[in-house]
């Protein structure tokens, strides 16, 4: 059986060449992977890709797709991006892998919290929300126990500065190049969240945490100061605004594997949402 994902990003096209240090290839036919004669001048990615490698999928015409005849691996440093709404098919019985380094730990001198963190694509975030307790920061429903598994909920302007040293609240470019590793916002919060319903509710679709980035639905807190959508949201801040009060936001929901974002409608910033740390 094939499943068919139908993937969406604005991107620009390359060649099979090495430009600022980026080699890029791109599959504009129609049909296998393997052959040759649907990539740009010829040149299939070879089975072992060096770092900074982009793999561009467009097929160039109306009803084109590529479809995944070898098992293809992506380690770190090297993206695969669908451009448009094009087609890459991924049969049931290959697989479509991504590097997954072991967690390391950090501890943050404030506070002597542990956090654990991994390389992802070529960023390196930690895999757990920030709880590090200052003013404009709250435990969901006010319970330390909340803060101890989801971490803590922080306006925006307070979140700005709760990062610990050496680390800071990711840009939209940021999470946007994080997104694009996994292909596009289309699967990408599958591949974020957590496995299982333990802590979001059923059916917490297509999860695999495959990026290890091990996202919890952590909810978020209104400026009236009423909690929201614990088990079913994880909500964190981008670091960028989007107009005077105007914030915006990252979001993954049980119920889909799309990693959403909030970026022209956007936020209140006195709302409380979770903080994801990258390394500086």
């Amino acid at each position: 059986m094939k499943s068919l994902f139908t993937l969406c990003i604005v991107l620009f096209l390359g060649t099979a060449n090495t430009v600022f240090g980026q080699t890029t290839y791109t599959f504009n036919g129609d049909g296998n992977w393997s052959d040759s004669g649907n990539w740009v001048n010829g040149i299939v990615p070879p089975e072992i890709l060096e770092p900074n490698t982009i793999i561009y999928i467009n097929p160039d015409s109306e009803n084109g797709k590529c479809i995944l005849n070898v098992e293809v691996h992506i380690p770190q440093l090297v993206s695969l991006r669908i451009v448009g709404l094009q087609k890459f098919i991924v049969p049931g019985d290959l697989k479509l892998s991504y590097e997954n380094t072991p967690d390391s730990t950090f501890t943050d001198p404030r506070d002597g919290k542990v956090y654990k963190f991994k390389h992802i694509g070529n960023q390196v975030w930690m895999t757990q929300n920030l709880n590090y307790e200052m003013e404009g920061s709250w435990c969901y429903d006010d319970l330390l126990e909340n803060c101890a598994t989801y971490g803590r909920l922080y306006e925006w302007n307070a979140g700005l500065s709760a990062a610990p040293p050496g680390w800071h609240i990711p840009s939209l470019w940021e999470w946007t190049n994080f997104i694009d590793y996994f292909g596009s916002n289309y699967i990408a919060g599958g591949k974020m969240k957590e496995t299982g319903t333990e802590h979001w509710l059923s059916p917490n679709t297509y999860a695999d945490n495959s990026s290890g980035f091990t996202a919890l639905p952590g909810g978020s807190r209104s400026y009236l100061g009423t909690y929201f959508h614990l088990g079913e949201t994880g909500a964190w801040w981008i670091a960028q605004n989007c107009g005077s009060g105007c914030q915006m936001e990252v979001y993954l929901k049980y119920d889909n594997e799309i990693a959403e974002g909030n970026y022209s409608g956007g936020t209140s910033e006195s709302n409380g949402l979770a903080i994801r740390c990258i390394r500086d």
